[in-house]
């Protein structure tokens, strides 16, 4: 029996279903098909995405989700008091996987000569050339048991994270294109002007204090997958207010907590303004002060230059009248010697 002729054959419960979006097309044109089913991007979208190079397309999403990441790790520390003394936080665990995929981004694979095989650990060591206090770090990492160098690369960036240092060091490689131009590739995010900004999220978290232990964690086999789901919004969800979710998930003892924060800020703030506001009048005055100062020296210099005239005037004047005299005295002694003279 051929496959037309059997009612239940996959082909043709399928030219039966399209047959039936067809018919409700035609009764309803103005309808669209929905965007999972059809692909609304024009011809020259199209071609303008086949031309770009999927290494800067995951810069780009590791850009968006570096945002993602860091907002939900401070908002979670922030409830907590400001600190982290666990590594089982979800959000914590989001950062390291997500740190590991930020340096492993564009990396030039391949082996250097005389030094054995080039990865991210080998990268990090070279933070001691700029920083001698990163050589800390280092030596600790390798007193870990950790057998691989992903392994010490990821210890490394939990004790720099602990002592604060993780933005610094950062910034620290980020300066240095030379150095990472030998690791990466220039399309690479570390080598990209996103990278300062990553930069500047990454010091949000210094004013959370990370207290972990590393004894017996094993980062030879840590998980490298980023649940996105953590940062996905229900279809309900869609047009409440952040702040009422944020308001909705803070347990009722930790609410005090946080409106007191709040209040400690901003009358922290308000002292600071203070001070700035006094700052600046008493900058106001030194600059109509240093003003009035600039006037005075201006006149003064102009008197000085008019008194400098007169005294050459007057020089003038006495060195004329001292020829005048000597000629006047020269004529009454001729006069007088000519009247002794019979």
């Amino acid at each position: 029996m051929s496959t037309e002729s059997n009612p239940s054959s996959p082909v043709k419960s399928l030219w039966s279903t399209t047959r039936q979006l067809a018919s409700h097309m035609q009764e309803s044109p103005e309808e669209p098909w929905p965007d999972l089913l059809m692909n609304r991007a024009t011809v020259h979208e199209r071609k303008l995405w086949k031309d770009v190079d999927p290494m800067v397309v995951e810069r780009n999403n590791l850009v968006a989700l570096s945002q993602l990441v860091i907002k939900r790790l401070v908002d979670t520390s922030i409830r907590s008091g400001n600190k982290v003394e666990s590594e089982d936080s979800q959000p914590l665990q989001q950062f390291f996987v997500l740190l590991d995929m930020v340096f492993k981004h564009g990396f030039r694979p391949g082996r250097r000569l005389m030094m054995g095989g080039r990865d991210v650990w080998d990268l990090l060591q070279q933070v001691e050339k700029f920083d001698p206090g990163a050589a800390n770090i280092s030596a600790s990492v390798r007193d870990l048991n950790i057998r691989s160098n992903n392994g010490r690369a990821r210890a490394w960036y939990r004790l720099a994270l602990m002592q604060k240092s993780l933005p610094e060091y950062f910034k620290l490689l980020i300066d240095h294109k030379d150095l990472l131009h030998e690791y990466y590739f220039p399309e690479a995010l570390l080598c990209s002007e996103e990278a300062v900004m990553l930069a500047g999220l990454l010091t949000s978290l210094n004013i959370v204090d990370f207290n972990l232990f590393m004894k017996d964690d094993d980062f030879d086999s840590k998980t490298s997958v980023i649940d996105l789901s953590m940062y996905l919004r229900r279809k309900e969800d869609i047009g409440r207010h952040e702040s009422q979710e944020e308001v909705e998930d803070v347990p009722a003892s930790d609410l005090q907590t946080i409106i007191d924060q709040k209040s400690y800020v901003e009358e922290i703030n308000r002292n600071l303004q203070t001070n700035i506001t006094n700052l600046q009048t008493k900058v106001d005055k030194l600059n109509n002060s240093n003003l009035l100062m600039k006037e005075d020296i201006a006149i003064s210099n102009r008197k000085l230059q008019e008194c400098e005239k007169e005294k050459m005037v007057l020089q003038d004047q006495i060195s004329q009248a001292s020829i005048d005299n000597e000629r006047q005295q020269k004529r009454v002694m001729e006069i007088t010697v000519n009247a002794v003279d019979p």
